[in-house]
């Protein structure tokens, strides 16, 4: 389930940057960002004992 909500938050992140690359957006782009940096978390975790970090783009 959390790869799901990864991939989901992914594509949503690059439909935010294609946006902002044609009508500029800052405080968007800023939203986008953070939604990618929370994929590269994600993904980039050692396979060790450590839990995946929280999906910090997720409003709850």
């Amino acid at each position: 389930m959390p790869e799901t909500q990864v991939f989901l938050i992914f594509i949503t992140a690059v439909g935010i940057m294609k946006y902002v690359e044609k009508i500029e957006d800052q405080p968007f782009e800023k939203i986008g960002e953070l939604m990618l940096e929370t994929c590269t978390q994600y993904f980039n975790m050692d396979s060790g004992n450590e839990s995946k970090p929280k999906l910090n783009a997720i409003i709850e």
